[in-house]
């Protein structure tokens, strides 16, 4: 195409020359004149005008062509990342709300290769600094979500939970999310591995200067409540042991009070009742004991929640009459068959 427009440029120019010579011996034979003059230089400055427009329009089919080839390339090398890249934090600056929706896009039926890499994602331990403090936890938490509701159980999900749980370069936050997981992950993990998460989380709830002992306790309670046939050790010595011990961290220990409120916890009635009542006592153990005093009933009870419902701390005092309005409906008294 460049190739005739320069051709047909060239004839124009060269039929221009031609015509201008045959009009200059034509005159020479006569006065010079004006209008002959004139005619040349209109000649001439046509052809020059067709060899410009010529030249341009080659060079605006080279521009064109460039652009094409620069649209191609833009085009195979602009892809849009995928789910998993953006979830993961591969895929360039997203917010936080970005890698969350790509979290929700990764779907039921995953890889092996994409799930490899999630695995490696929870399991660095380094800071994001794209992402406020926190943010990252949540991004992780989903993340086991999206494993655990895969439509094929991957069973090397309950190594994955196991060794997070443990791995002490981990935030609490992680390994408090991991010991959460294995509960619900139980009923379809293969039987083999049912015996393991339960060990985990009876070795996580007996580390009670930590916070995760609390959560291990309400997992091996969910396991337990959701499935009537399983074989596990009784709880009530272990949580027992954790609501008396005033060296323990004080939220595993407030949950334990609060799991000592069940219905065969009544012998826990006496370290429920010294919590209580007790003003050197952390007020939110106070307020988890007296709501766990409320659940148990009983005279016992009720004494020591119209003592502290006279207090002066208000809030606890609510919370003991709050407590004191609900044991009728929920237990009888001592004296009527305790």
């Amino acid at each position: 195409m460049k190739r005739s427009i320069l051709v047909l440029a060239s004839a124009l120019c060269v039929g221009a020359l031609v015509v201008g010579l045959s009009l200059l011996s034509r005159n020479s034979r006569k006065p010079a004149a004006t209008h002959s003059d004139s005619t040349l230089q209109k000649t001439a400055l046509a052809g020059a005008a067709v060899t410009d427009a010529a030249a341009q329009d080659s060079e605006s089919l080279r521009q064109n062509g460039a652009a094409r080839a620069s649209t191609a390339v833009q085009d195979s090398t602009s892809d849009p990342p995928s789910a998993l890249a953006t979830a993961i934090g591969k895929a360039g600056p997203i917010d936080f709300r970005g890698r969350l929706n790509a979290i929700g896009k990764l779907g039921p039926r995953l890889s092996v290769e994409e799930r490899r890499a999630l695995y490696d994602y929870l399991r660095d331990s380094t800071e994001e600094k794209s992402l406020r403090p926190g943010q990252s936890h949540a991004l992780k938490n989903d993340i086991l979500n999206v494993l655990r509701e895969q439509s094929d159980p991957p069973q090397e999900l309950t190594q994955v939970l196991a060794a997070l749980w443990r791995d002490s370069s981990q935030p609490l936050v992680i390994r408090d999310y991991a010991l959460q997981h294995l509960a619900p992950w139980y009923a379809r993990a293969e039987s083999g591995q049912r015996d393991q998460i339960i060990q985990e989380l009876r070795e996580a709830s007996a580390q009670t200067e930590q916070s995760f002992a609390g959560t291990a306790l309400i997992g091996l309670h969910r396991i337990q409540r959701e499935n009537p046939g399983v074989v596990m050790p009784s709880l009530s010595d272990q949580i027992a042991r954790l609501v008396q011990d005033d060296t323990a961290n004080l939220l595993a220990r407030i949950t334990a009070v609060q799991l000592g409120g069940g219905e065969d916890a009544i012998a826990m009635r006496d370290s429920l009742k010294r919590i209580a009542v007790d003003e050197a006592q952390p007020p939110t153990l106070r307020l988890a004991a007296l709501g766990s005093l409320g659940r148990l009933g009983g005279d016992e009870a009720a004494g020591a929640l119209t003592r502290v419902a006279a207090g002066t701390d208000g809030r606890l005092a609510l919370a003991a009459r709050s407590a004191l309005s609900k044991l009728p409906r929920l237990k009888p008294s001592a004296s009527s068959g305790e």
